[in-house]
């Protein structure tokens, strides 16, 4: 889950669309493209989750 503590719903956005429209150039089907974009963005957010979390768990103590 992510946290709300990261503030990055925009800016994730922002970067899923950039990712997305370069897959689509990039690819020979609207398969393959969607397979590249999702490698790529799941990375990132789950790093976003993990950071939201680390702040989560650091703004309790």
């Amino acid at each position: 889950m992510v946290r709300p503590h990261t503030a990055m719903g925009v800016a994730k956005a922002a970067g899923d669309v950039l990712s997305l429209r370069a897959h689509l150039r990039r690819a020979t089907n609207l398969v393959a493209a969607l397979r590249g974009f999702e490698a790529e963005r799941i990375v990132v957010g789950r790093e976003i989750a993990a950071y939201g979390q680390q702040l989560g768990r650091s703004s309790m103590r």
